[in-house]
């Protein structure tokens, strides 16, 4: 495996200069010999790695079905693409390359770094996907657009990517700062591919159910009240756990950072002492859901940054639940087999979130602490909980729940040993 290690603030300018003098290369090879699975070299950033550099790897496309535009049976890619009848339109980038004497494809240009990148993570998340459910398997490849235009909204428009419901496609737009692209960052990628996971089985039926219920109902107020409620916890559990699901994918608590740092400490996946338990309670919501419905014709992008202090405690408390599992597993496959197991349990969690809000009322809103109660009852999780793990859970539920006290996990309380003068009789 061929490596070098780039600092982060020469990344733009020098990556593939300094790369492509170490190997010695070949003409661009014909694109029509250039299909199946190849290796290709790419930046590797953010997996447990330090937030001041990328590490240059090889690795392996699989089942490519042509180099030249770099698709396959995980991937299809759009240059600046435009959006018709829920798809992506336009023509795909074209790659430019260069051969080793070793069969390495070497990207020689910004855009074919993206999209080996993209097309490596993508294919890893979407097997990962596989290992969690069947239900999870993309059997088509996923639709990724590069260069994306967004014109009229500063907060989309640049040093962004998002995932589009409507089209089902990952959208890259243009990146402007002087840190490692979010093309090429894995922690982002794999939260911005969560979200395509969120989106198909909470948020597509979830909106559309909310809004029904707002126009049906007699009292605008309340139902727009109870509206922007559950649409801001919805909003917020969603980045909570696809933060979560870019630690799970990377091992790197501080991955945002890298590409975006200003947002690095606030979204920091390490969980301080004292913030166990805390979180953004149904009245905090609601108090910023009046304030926004009060201040602006536009609640929900007025709650856009709030959402982050309504996921970020989710997905503190679901890397350090998952931590504390892997810590009790010596096994040498316990890192994995935890994180399967958690990425498992959040699956289920959706699968129940989205039943349980399909039967939503006008007035019914979202727990605050929704996520926490599934983990703190091991009949729906499928968690088998240590004493020590059920008594964190338990610091972020409401164990006085009626509905809850026959199903909450247990803590062992502690027995006294008989002693005398110290020494057991």
């Amino acid at each position: 495996m061929a490596r070098s290690m780039i600092n982060k603030t020469l990344y733009n300018a020098a990556l593939w200069s300094i790369s492509l003098a170490v190997f010695s290369c070949q003409p661009q090879t014909p694109v029509s010999d250039a299909n199946g699975n190849l290796k290709v070299m790419i930046p590797v950033v953010a997996q447990n790695l330090s937030n001041d550099s990328s590490q240059l790897e090889t690795v392996t496309l699989k089942n490519i079905s042509s180099l030249k535009d770099v698709s396959g049976s995980y991937v299809q890619f759009y240059y600046a693409p435009g959006g018709e009848a829920g798809a992506l339109t336009g023509s795909a980038p074209q790659s430019r390359f260069i051969r080793t004497s070793k069969d390495v494809y070497v990207p020689s240009d910004s855009i074919t770094q993206q999209m080996f990148s993209l097309y490596y993570h993508i294919q890893n998340l979407n097997d990962f996907n596989a290992e969690i459910s069947p239900e999870l398997k993309q059997t088509q490849p996923f639709q990724i657009g590069l260069n994306t235009q967004v014109s009229g909204n500063a907060t989309t428009g640049s040093n962004n990517a998002f995932f589009d419901g409507e089209s089902k496609a990952l959208l890259f737009v243009p990146y402007t700062l002087n840190n490692i692209p979010i093309s090429v960052n894995s922690g982002i990628i794999a939260h911005e591919f969560f979200h395509s996971i969120f989106f198909k089985h909470v948020l597509s039926e979830f909106n559309i159910r909310q809004e029904s219920i707002m126009q049906a109902s007699s009292d605008k107020k309340l139902a727009s009240k109870v509206f922007y409620f559950n649409q801001t916890y919805i909003r917020g559990l969603n980045e909570g756990i696809a933060d979560f699901w870019g630690w799970l994918y990377t091992n790197n608590t501080n991955y945002i950072s890298i590409s975006l740092p200003k947002f690095g400490d606030d979204r920091k996946l390490e969980l301080a002492d004292n913030l166990v338990g805390q979180i953004e309670t149904a009245g905090d919501i609601e108090d910023r859901v009046i304030e926004a419905q009060d201040l602006s014709n536009n609640p929900t992008e007025y709650l856009s940054s709030y959402i982050y202090h309504v996921g970020t405690p989710h997905a503190r408390f679901l890397k350090a639940l998952t931590q504390k599992i892997i810590t009790e597993n010596k096994s040498a496959k316990g890192a994995s087999s935890a994180k399967i197991t958690m990425a498992k349990a959040i699956y289920a969690y959706l699968k129940m979130l989205s039943v349980k809000t399909s039967a939503y009322k006008s007035t019914d809103i979202v727990a605050a602490d929704d996520l926490f109660k599934f983990f703190a009852q091991p009949k729906l999780s499928g968690l088998t909980l240590s004493v020590d793990q059920c008594d964190f859970v338990l610091k972020y539920v409401d164990t006085k729940d009626k509905s809850l006290k026959s199903n909450l996990c247990q803590v062992t309380p502690v027995v006294a040993d008989n002693k005398t003068d110290g020494k057991n009789e």
